[in-house]
């Protein structure tokens, strides 16, 4: 079982992200995408982050998509941000060494504070590089791989699979991830990582170990939940080579879901 993200000495959880880590081909595009956001953003760029694989070395060129998260100052609205996506389109015919780039703009107040940025505030926190701006890990929580940061990742795991399900179903309109409608394939990749996380997560109370990597996910999770392998191998599977075919993924859900929710409900939100 993977040792997970390392811990400091009063067991929080370190950042295992640095910009000494990023592998040098993704620098030209992490390079003009800052540029980019300088220009368009002027003096209300705060900072400019990497998050996920490859903000810690672990990126694979050619597969891996950007996460970037651009903190500012004012607040903007949907149509203020839509500058992002022709840009975006650009940078990825411009550099293939990525398969897409998922940025997010947020204020550094609701980084800072709002719910709805719990897991994204988890994720600056944890892995990430700071490539441009002002430093402000030292105003993040720090987070213990325990109970506590399964209900703040996943405050409300049931509605939320509740909505991607009806995604499948053809009941939800909201079929958009940052400003872009998106296909079932792409809610097939975050459906089953989802999965995978909020499983490890159940499994982190246990274990005081906490990851991201998808397959350390699958792994640590069976150890503890061994009745939960052959589902958590199927969304394992279906992350990597996701399916457009809604019936299968609706009747997958149907059969996974009542199983992992009522583990959840007794181990975390009963306690």
């Amino acid at each position: 079982m993977s040792k997970g993200f390392p811990k400091d000495e009063n067991g929080y959880i370190v950042n295992i992200g640095s910009k000494h880590l990023i592998q040098s081909e993704f620098i030209p595009v992490l390079e003009k995408t800052q540029n980019l956001c300088k220009n368009q953003l002027g003096n209300a760029l705060v900072s400019f982050f990497v998050i996920g694989s490859v903000s810690c070395g672990k990126g694979y060129p050619y597969f891996s998509d950007l996460d970037l998260v651009v903190v500012t100052d004012i607040e903007q609205s949907i149509n203020e941000k839509k500058w992002t996506l022709p840009a975006i389109d650009e940078l990825v015919q411009l550099y293939p060494v990525i398969t897409d780039i998922d940025l997010t703009l947020i204020t550094l107040g609701d980084l800072l504070y709002s719910e709805a940025a719990n897991r994204l505030r988890v994720n600056v926190a944890t892995q990430s590089a700071l490539l441009f701006g002002r430093d402000i890990y030292s105003s993040l929580p720090k987070f213990g791989p325990n109970r506590e940061l399964a209900l703040y990742i996943y405050p409300n795991l049931e509605n939320e699979f509740i909505n991607l399900r009806k995604i499948f179903t053809g009941e939800s309109n909201n079929t958009s991830y940052l400003l872009r409608e998106r296909s079932l394939v792409f809610w097939c990749v975050w459906t089953m990582r989802t999965l995978l996380r909020s499983a490890h997560a159940l499994a982190m109370i246990t274990t005081g170990v906490y990851n991201r990597e998808l397959k350390a996910c699958l792994d640590g999770t069976i150890v503890v939940y061994p009745n939960l392998q052959k589902l958590l191998e199927y969304a394992y599977r279906w992350a990597l080579s996701p399916v457009a075919d809604a019936d299968a993924i609706i009747r997958f859900l149907d059969g996974y879901l009542p199983i992992f929710l009522d583990l959840w409900h007794k181990k975390i939100e009963v306690q």
